[in-house]
């Protein structure tokens, strides 16, 4: 890669520092809105996206877990017993909010951009490998960091949009993070370290293995299992597209590659350690498992991840050949990596959609080199030769190009600072911070509370507290405790013998009762004599559960 970094101008840099910097202020442009937004009308921004409804109170919960003095992170949406686990990158930026006194939020964006730019400067190495030529580099660096597929073209403008239908609005192009670079690179900094991981490798795979002596393998195998504890579902992908690569290679050469074998069973052995820490996790600790088994997440039918990639699907196949029968072994590489990963979409596994993390970047680059390729065979006909030739034609048919990609990009951020401003989601009042506050302030790191599911997926956030019924895949038996919550202790003012007992046999010790809890029905925790009340503003009352008899 080194030697990629003497072919590159300054002005390439220039431009790709520009581009990098442009992307990456429109990442954070949402967040400013809503942070404006809650400043000027006395609420609390949640972190919460359209692309990411519940994903960064996970993640900002366990920075604050960090930053409260807990290493080993826990997962305080369920209230079932368990024991921390290893999460560097969350240990890390809640050591570091609490060492520069930056709040969890801010720290989680300051990691999401510097990654994300690291990020971008790898793509931009990747494409300069395949691509000698600086304007189709150029270009293809601008198709990678802003396709977002065909959302835009098949959304109905004038259909209502709220956080139980955006899924719909959209279509996959807004959730599917891992298959889009600008929204890995907007959702958070586990996508954006967890790709640079996997190319990283990859490239060191293909350019360094063979010839890598022990120690080398060794350092490898280390950062591999750094990123199978950091994003453990990368481990399958580096597993197969690696075995893949070597078994093609011995093929082509028509001979056993033992030292490169030999290298990727050393490295193999390295990818099975995060698997089994997290197997042996799982077995001691029911928190965990109940996430674990919860956490399905399907890759929808092919069509639909075609629209992810949109216009560049069709280019990929175009391109596929050309970039098979290259000379280029990286080029060749990426034929691999986009094919097994395309299998690997549909493994008989729950975590299948994961296996498409960084996806994006063979699919765009082969691509791009079947554009190129074609390009230059039509350059050869008289007729269409006299056309290309007009850098007008050539330069108006790239800005349209890039227009019509970046379409679905721009309009979700369009849609995303509308929400916003409606104020309709992601935002909780001063009062209920303020409630969530004295939570984290008051009572004990263990201590679970009870609320609602809405208020359950903020409260760890703020409060780095555990939860009775939270986030959707980390509660353990959600359905049951969204009933027994909900639809039963505070939707009733009856039943007291039977809500002292399910508090008492749940290991409930708060009760959080604020408007989400208030409008589900006539329960009244003030009358209630096992519930001791220990807080009160304005909106919210908290209430200590009185154990005994």
């Amino acid at each position: 890669m080194f030697g990629i970094l003497k072919t590159i101008s300054r002005q390439e840099w220039l431009f790709v520092i520009i581009i990098s910097l442009a992307v990456l202020t429109l990442t954070i442009l949402p967040t400013l809105t809503a942070l404006t937004v809650a400043a000027s009308n006395n609420l609390y921004y949640t972190s919460g996206s359209l692309a990411s409804p519940v994903d960064r109170t996970v993640y900002l919960s366990q920075i604050e877990e960090a930053r409260q003095g807990h290493i080993f992170i826990h997962n305080l949406f369920t209230s079932e017993p368990q024991i921390g686990y290893l999460s560097p990158l969350w240990a890390a930026l809640g050591l570091f909010s609490k060492i520069s006194g930056l709040s969890p939020l801010f720290v989680f964006h300051l990691a999401r951009l510097l990654l994300g730019f690291f990020l971008l400067v790898i793509i931009y190495l990747f494409i300069s490998r395949i691509f000698s030529d600086i304007r189709w580099r150029k270009i293809c660096f601008l198709v990678v960091v802003l396709n977002s597929g065909l959302g835009a073209f098949l959304t109905i403008p004038w259909r209502q949009i709220n956080i139980d239908n955006v899924f719909g609005y959209f279509g996959i192009e807004s959730w599917y993070c891992e298959g889009n670079a600008f929204l890995s690179l907007y959702h958070s900094p586990l996508y954006t370290i967890s790709q640079i991981g996997i190319f990283l490798f990859f490239y060191w795979l293909v350019t360094r293995m063979s010839a890598a002596r022990f120690k080398e393998t060794l350092v490898i195998g280390f950062l591999i299992v750094l990123l199978g504890i950091l994003h453990p579902y990368d481990l399958v992908i580096l597993g197969f597209v690696s075995f893949t690569w070597l078994l093609t290679r011995s093929i082509q050469f028509k001979c056993y590659l033992w030292r490169d074998y030999l290298k990727f069973i050393m490295l193999g052995g390295f990818m099975a350690i995060p698997l089994i820490y997290f197997a042996v996790i799982k077995e001691l600790s029911p928190g965990f498992l109940g996430w674990y088994q919860q956490n399905i997440v399907l890759t929808p039918a092919p069509l639909y991840i075609m629209r992810v990639f949109g216009i560049m699907s069709l280019f990929f196949v175009f391109g596929f050949y050309p970039a098979w029968k290259s000379s280029d072994r990286l080029l060749k590489f990426m034929v691999i990596w986009a094919v097994i990963s395309c299998f690997l979409l549909y493994a008989p596994l729950p975590f299948q959609r994961r296996l498409g993390n960084g996806l994006y970047l063979p699919v765009e680059i082969i691509g791009l080199y079947g554009i190129n390729y074609y390009f230059n065979k039509l350059r050869q006909c008289q007729y269409f030769g006299l056309i290309l030739k007009q850098k007008l034609v050539r330069a108006v048919a790239a800005i349209m190009a890039i227009i019509a990609i970046s379409l679905t990009t721009l309009y979700f951020l369009k849609v995303e600072t509308d929400n916003f401003l409606l104020k309709q989601h992601f935002f909780i009042s001063r009062e209920e911070k303020k409630a969530m506050d004295w939570l984290k302030n008051n009572t004990n790191f263990g201590d679970i509370i009870a609320s609602t599911e809405k208020t359950g997926n903020v409260i760890p956030a703020v409060a780095g507290r555990y939860v009775y019924l939270g986030h959707g895949h980390q509660t353990n038996n959600r359905l049951t405790k969204v009933l027994e919550t909900e639809e039963v202790f505070f939707k009733t003012n009856i039943n007291d013998n039977y809500k002292k007992k399910w508090l008492v046999e749940n290991r409930i010790d708060y009760v959080y009762y604020g408007y989400n809890e208030a409008v589900l029905g006539d329960f009244s925790p003030e009358t209630k004599p096992y519930l001791n009340k220990v807080f009160q503003n304005h909106q919210v009352k908290i209430f200590q559960v009185v154990r005994g008899e």
